[in-house]
């Protein structure tokens, strides 16, 4: 959870940044521009993890072997996740394939070597970054040599601009991976003190989210393809439009946004059923049915305020994007605290559906907004 979070935000630099390059057809130089930016998040992603490291030690709470494996394990996957969106710059489908790689040696090494699930992860993790680095090694000693035999390099863009330029992508990344595992960390700092322990996450707590994040991780890859759908069907139909048409292609576009919603909603009722009659598990008492029940809701509705920051980002609109994630993030993890410390550690999700009912909110509007504002939003849009 924290390897994604704090690295979340250099993915979607990298990413961003990337793909701006690829749509310029210059693979090349949007490598070399994510250089900068991996070097930067390994480095903060350094400092974090020493200081995680240091403040552990200083509680006293776990085994130092025990710290020094958690700290290597948050190192290891923040670079892992990093080189990973680089290498997805041009080759697109590998990233999905390194990591279904990834699982299958994991299951390898547990299944059939029976090595035990410690030993598998580190083998499984500490192999897929080394494939990663060559690949990605590969790549830049690929484009060195292509410079070389042409012209000269194109000059950098400075750090400092790169950051400021794409800043609010940062806090969109950070923003999205702490709205998916706040209320987990919420849950786990209301532990009872009486306990002896700082932090520790209910066992069922812990399962029927795990759950619910299945079904969103099932909705995430079909609301991008509707997402991009979506951009296609608005960019193409673009291209000849007049004063004339825009007031019944704004009704067709509010006609498309209402059936993708509702694409989404039976797509999601389909992968509910599938979860909870596959895989739940038969002991299951009704509270924690309710609490996975509540999760997948709560994804839900972060599923479609996502859908609308794509469309979003696609109108130049990074800036309202922002304003509406982040006070949507707030109000999960303040009302979460508060229910967790008051009520119950479970109640946290109760945050977590508030602030992703907030955050589609706020983002619906905006695209309403849009849709009839055509005129205004091409111009700022650069259409």
């Amino acid at each position: 959870m924290a390897s994604l979070t704090i690295s979340g935000g250099f993915v979607q630099m990298i990413s961003r940044r990337g793909e701006f390059y690829l749509k310029l057809g210059e693979p090349m130089q949007g490598r070399r521009v994510c250089l900068p930016i991996i070097y930067l998040g390994t480095a903060t992603s350094i400092i974090l993890g020493l200081f995680g490291l240091w403040f552990g030690f200083y509680q006293g709470q776990f085994a130092d072997e025990y710290l020094m494996l958690a700290a290597l394990y948050y190192l290891v996957l923040s670079l892992l996740w990093m080189l990973l969106a680089a290498l997805g710059i041009q080759l697109r489908w590998f990233p999905p394939l390194i990591m279904l790689g990834l699982s299958i040696l994991f299951v390898f090494l547990r299944v059939w070597v029976n090595l035990d699930a410690l030993t598998s992860q580190i083998i499984s993790m500490f192999a897929t970054l080394i494939v990663v680095i060559g690949l990605v090694a590969l790549g830049l000693g690929k484009d060195n040599r292509t410079s070389q035999s042409s012209s000269a390099k194109a000059p950098l863009p400075r750090l400092s601009s790169l950051v400021y330029l794409l800043s609010p992508y940062f806090f969109y990344g950070i923003a999205y991976f702490s709205f998916i595992f706040g209320d987990r960390m919420i849950a786990g700092w209301a532990v009872n003190p009486a306990s002896g322990l700082v932090f520790a996450i209910d066992a069922g707590y812990q399962q029927a989210m795990d759950l619910a994040l299945v079904n969103f991780l099932l909705l995430v890859p079909l609301v991008e393809y509707l997402s991009y759908q979506f951009i296609r069907y608005w960019y193409g139909n673009t291209k000849d439009m007049n004063m004339e048409k825009l007031s019944s292609f704004s009704s067709k576009l509010f006609y498309r946004y209402c059936l993708t919603i509702g694409i989404t909603i039976i797509f999601f009722g389909l992968c509910m059923a599938g979860t909870l009659g596959f895989l739940k598990p038969a002991y299951w008492s009704l509270e924690t049915n309710l609490k996975s029940w509540v999760g997948s809701l709560g994804y839900l509705f972060f599923v479609i305020g996502l859908f609308n920051a794509i469309l979003l980002f696609s109108l130049n609109q990074t800036v309202t994007v922002i304003k509406s994630i982040i006070p949507a993030l707030l109000l999960n993890l303040i009302l979460g605290y508060i229910l967790a410390h008051l009520i119950s550690p479970d109640c946290a999700v109760i945050g977590l559906v508030t602030g992703a009912a907030l955050f589609m909110l706020r983002s619906t509007l905006k695209v309403l907004q849009a849709m009839k504002q055509l005129d205004y939003i091409y111009y700022i849009a650069g259409y």
